[in-house]
Parts: C-alpha cells; sequence; structure tokens
C-alpha cells in the first residue's frame, strides 16, 4: 500500500509544486544569499570545472553506466560511501573530487565488492583523483572522507570518467547543475527555509549520462520525519525527466510525471526510500541530475 501525505499536507504540495516550477523561469534571484547553495557550488563547480580541463585534453568522457556526479555534505572527519557502481573489466576510470573553499584535506577510495581498498587518494590535498582499471567487470564503492576543513562540515563532491566516455560540453554542464541549484534556491525562496540532505553516508546531489526511457535508481536514502523536496533538471537535450520516491521494495509513494524538465517531488514520511530518476523525453544522451532538499519541518 502505498503511504501518502496527509490531506491538508498533499493539498498544500500539490499547490507548491505548481508555484514552483512557475519560479523557476519567473521568478528573479533572491537579494539574500542562499548559504547552502553557495558552498555546494563551489564544491560542484570546482568538480566541474576539473572534469572539463580533464576532458579537453585526454580521452576520458563521463560515464554513463551509473551516477557520473555525486554530492553530499559531510562533518570533519566523516565519510560518505552510498554509491555503489558498476565498473567494466580492462576500462580505464578516473575519480576527480574536490570541496568547497573550506576544506583543507579531502581524500577519495575506491573499494570492491568484499570492501577492501583497491585504490586511492590520501595526500593532503581538497582536489584528490584516483586512476583504476578493473581486471573484470564489478561493483564498487566510492568513499569521500573529509580529513579537514575550516569550518564544522563542507560540501564535497565528485565526477566519474571513464576512457572512450561522453565528452559533455561544458555549456552542457553548467546548464543542468545551474538549472537544479536555482530551483533549490527558489524553494527556499518560497518555502522560507531549505538545507541539502545530510546524514552519515548521506548524499545530496546525484547526475548521470541517460538516454531516453532509462531511469537511474538510487538507493538507501534516509529521511528524517520531516518535509523533504526531490528536485531534477537536466541539460537542453532532455525535454522530459520524471522523479519518484519509492520505498524498498520499489513501491512508488509520491511522484513527478509531468510533462516538464524540472520535476519535483514533495514527500513527508520519512524513512529509508529510493530515488528515481528517468529519463523520458531527449534528443539524446543527456546530463540529468537530481537534488534531496530538507524543508521546514511540520
Amino acid at each position: 500500500m502505498s503511504i501518502m501525505p496527509k490531506p491538508h499536507f498533499a493539498r498544500t504540495f500539490a499547490l507548491t509544486v505548481v508555484a514552483l516550477a512557475t519560479l523557476v523561469a519567473a521568478a528573479p534571484a533572491s537579494a539574500k544569499e542562499w548559504v547552502p547553495g553557495k558552498y555546494l557550488d563551489q564544491a560542484m563547480s570546482r568538480v566541474i570545472t576539473s572534469v572539463r580541463k580533464v576532458t579537453d585534453k585526454t580521452a576520458y568522457g563521463l560515464d554513463d553506466q551509473s551516477s557520473c556526479f555525486i554530492g553530499a555534505y559531510l562533518e570533519e572527519g566523516k565519510s560518505v560511501g552510498a554509491a555503489t557502481i558498476p565498473l567494466t573489466g580492462g576500462t580505464e576510470y578516473a575519480f576527480i573530487a574536490g570541496g568547497d573553499d573550506d576544506v583543507n584535506d579531502l581524500d577519495i577510495e575506491l573499494r570492491d565488492a568484499d570492501g577492501d581498498v583497491v585504490a586511492k587518494d590520501v595526500e593532503n590535498d581538497s582536489n584528490p583523483v584516483v586512476v583504476f582499471t578493473p581486471k573484470e567487470d564489478g561493483k564498487y564503492k566510492v568513499v569521500m572522507k573529509l580529513v579537514s576543513t575550516k569550518a564544522k562540515g563542507s560540501f564535497v563532491a565528485y565526477a566519474l570518467l571513464r576512457k572512450g566516455g561522453y565528452d559533455v560540453p561544458i555549456k552542457n554542464l553548467e546548464t543542468a547543475w545551474t538549472k537544479l541549484l536555482n530551483m533549490c534556491e527558489r524553494i527556499n525562496d518560497k518555502l522560507g527555509w531549505a538545507a541539502f540532505h545530510d546524514g552519515d553516508d548521506e548524499l545530496c546531489v546525484i547526475g548521470s549520462i541517460m538516454r531516453e526511457g532509462e531511469t537511474l535508481t538510487q538507493g538507501g536514502i534516509d529521511l528524517e520525519d520531516r518535509p523533504y523536496a526531490f528536485v531534477g533538471a537536466a541539460d537542453a537535450q532532455a525535454n522530459d525527466v520524471d522523479i519518484a520516491v519509492a520505498d524498498s521494495d520499489g513501491d512508488v509513494l509520491a511522484k513527478d510525471t509531468e510533462n516538464d524538465a524540472i520535476p519535483i517531488v514533495l514527500y513527508s514520511k520519512g524513512g529509508t526510500v529510493k530515488l528515481k530518476l528517468s529519463d523520458v523525453k531527449s534528443k539524446g544522451a543527456s546530463l540529468v541530475m537530481a537534488a534531496v532538499v530538507k524543508l521546514k519541518s511540520k
């Protein structure tokens, strides 16, 4: 049985979704700086810039078999390893990470299905890079650890590239990320407060190269008992992107299947959920992204 918001929340959420979707195109930016967005943008933009530099000079491109972008908020000394990804034997991969301007030292490591570390960058810097070629097909976990920061915590991110991957133009990267960030900021402006999802081993942003008809599922998202917004955006290649929130059995709890490329799902029941991000219609391979945003408590 699907769990749905209480009637008054459902009615409010429906109206809010329509209002927020309209704001994406029409509302001016807030005069007040949204701090979570500022710092996550620093981390994501740093990684996007690094990706562009690498793809301009090498045969690397973004991987299209799983999440090629991950973002998270970590307290100093904490790690995030929420993303498990499939890698193809004999293919060379590169993992490029970075943090916001407060990060002093960020580490990244790759673990195999047994939990053994097969590659890592633990140098004392804020821009770790790992290059790895698996001998055979398998699933691996990417772990980022925030070793040191000038703040209590910081936003971190990484991108996954492979030899022969997608060489996405910088304009497409910036378009998808800027649309997503602007939507999240307008949610904050409209509802009075918003922050990116956080917690031990929790991520707040995912991105993937997707083709029409494909769906990316990110499981293990542990929500508090409060309202959340699941927000999607994509580059100009995508015409229609959908988001669904499902339980551990795959039953859909809430969804946005409107014919647009900026889906929003509002959900308030808490628990462990899956995020399903779908490229319903596009003009070709698209960079599709999603964010998990905390809203004011009930």
